[in-house]
Parts: structure tokens; sequence; C-alpha cells
């Protein structure tokens, strides 16, 4: 929470604001590059892969484009 630059303790619930706390931390670090998955910019719960698996379904899913 301290890293997002919000007080207290972590919700049980995500949020659109923990959401986008985080995701502006990450983005104004002090890294000279920042690698986040698709999922995780949109707030997404789909798994792209299974480590370890060998599945058809494994890096099968789509970002649905409106």
């Amino acid at each position: 929470m301290k890293f997002a630059g919000l007080d207290g303790e972590p919700p049980r619930e995500f949020s659109a604001a923990l959401h986008e706390a985080f995701l502006r931390a990450v983005m104004q670090s002090n890294s000279w590059l920042a690698v986040v998955q698709i999922q995780d910019v949109f707030g997404d719960t789909a798994r792209f892969n299974v480590p370890g698996s060998t599945a058809d379904t494994n890096w099968s899913h789509r970002v649905p484009q409106p």
C-alpha cells in the first residue's frame, strides 16, 4: 500500500482506485523499464497460459476488441 501511495491496510476487494494506484506507482518508479502484462493493464483476470503445461489453450486467449 505504501508503494502505491495509499494509506491503511490492503482492502479485501480489488477496486479501480487500487488498480490505478498500483499501475501509477509502477510507471512512476525510478526504473528505466516497466514491463506489465496486458491483463494487468486492463485489470483482467484471464490467464494466457498455464506454466508447466502443453495444452492447446495456452496462449490462445485474445483480448476482446470493441
